[in-house]
């Protein structure tokens, strides 16, 4: 595994953690959150139109809610916030 790969796991699974409590609080679903880390891990592109605040997902139209898509989002935008070590 490439030490890029490496430092992208770990930011990954930093912000991944950071999310678990505000599942464990109620604010995010940990369900969909589960999802959405393995869809950033996956690196398969989104089949749906997401932005940080909608989906065009039958899920997110269904529910309202944040899907595993927008949430995906929201882990690689704090991905991006944060520095890479190495």
């Amino acid at each position: 595994m490439s030490p890029t790969r490496k430092a992208q796991l770990s930011l990954a699974f930093t912000v991944y953690n950071k999310a678990r409590t505000a599942a464990r609080q109620g604010r995010i679903d940990e369900k969909r959150l589960n999802r959405a880390l393995g869809l950033v891990l996956s690196g398969k592109q989104r089949p749906y139109n997401t932005t940080l605040h909608s989906c065009d997902c039958p899920d997110y139209r269904r529910t309202g809610k944040p899907c595993k898509h927008i949430i995906r989002g929201w882990i690689e935008q704090r991905m991006g916030e944060l520095p890479v070590a190495g």
